[in-house]
């Protein structure tokens, strides 16, 4: 299809914490190496509609999930800079195995 393009990973990012905020969030974007990540604190109490904006914000990633701690919960969205099908080097565990 000519004329059609991709979004960039930016722009996907972007859209991402947008969805965060709009759902009562506050994200964090960071940009790595290989992938943008958008990260943000779930508070205690939560709506149904929030938790709802929530997910469809993850589901606009390449990876995501959550974080529970003693500080609370955060969630993640990482997106890649390159193919998002290509899952050579994909680590197991995103957060934690992320780095710069």
């Amino acid at each position: 299809m000519e004329g059609l393009r991709m979004p960039t990973p930016a722009s996907r990012a972007n859209e991402a914490a947008e969805r965060l905020t709009a759902a009562g969030l506050e994200p964090e974007v960071k940009d790595h190496k290989n992938h943008i990540l958008v990260e943000a604190k779930v508070p205690d109490q939560v709506s149904s509609e929030s938790w709802k904006g929530l997910l469809r914000a993850l589901e606009t990633a390449d990876h995501f999930g959550q974080e529970v701690s003693v500080g609370g919960m955060t969630v993640w969205a990482a997106i890649r800079k390159g193919d998002p099908r290509d899952s050579v080097g994909c680590p197991g565990a995103w957060p934690s195995a992320l780095g710069s």
